[in-house]
């Protein structure tokens, strides 16, 4: 039997897109900006920020500019889950250039209050690689021993690998 996820997200993206026409859906996601797809946005694990690789320009020298994003939740009357948008403000520049450079960096974004559990998707802004992927929690920072502190157990990669996904024991 097929999955019917791909179908049930193309309908989803079509559903959220046909509300409106291509420049106003563009005009949500404020300044232009690359949401880059690796790594994947994803959310912490209280689920109350978002963590996205972005690239945009900016009209500034030395870099010196404040870029602002923030994360819009994105409203429609029958829609059954939470999709979201990143929306880029204007750039705020201390000295201005009379040429573009490219900025890229991970953005870390609180979630707007009010956010539900539950599946949480992401749009990514018109014409780029991707236009939906599914939020999830980021892995919990974890503490790999060092070969000098770890006894012959811990430091087997089964072992190591069953801690980052969350496993209390290894078996064989």
């Amino acid at each position: 039997m097929q999955s019917k996820t791909p179908l049930f997200l193309l309908g989803l993206w079509l559903g959220l897109a046909r509300a409106c026409t291509k420049e106003e859906y563009l005009a949500r996601f404020g300044d232009a900006y690359t949401l880059h797809g690796f790594p994947l946005p994803s959310l912490s694990q209280s689920q109350t920020s978002l963590s996205a690789t972005v690239t945009y320009d900016v009209l500034c020298d030395n870099a010196e500019s404040l870029t602002v994003f923030t994360v819009q939740k994105m409203e429609k009357e029958d829609q059954k889950i939470d999709a979201f948008l990143i929306h880029r403000h204007e750039s705020i520049c201390t000295s201005p250039s009379m040429f573009p450079s490219a900025v890229t960096e991970t953005i870390e974004i609180a979630m707007p209050d009010g956010v539900t559990t539950g599946d949480k998707f992401l749009a990514f802004p018109p014409d780029q690689v991707y236009e939906l992927t599914l939020l999830t929690p980021r892995p919990e920072a974890i503490d790999v021993p060092t070969n000098a502190s770890a006894t012959a157990s811990e430091s087997a990669p089964s072992a190591i690998k069953a801690r980052v996904i969350g496993l209390d024991s290894v078996t064989s």
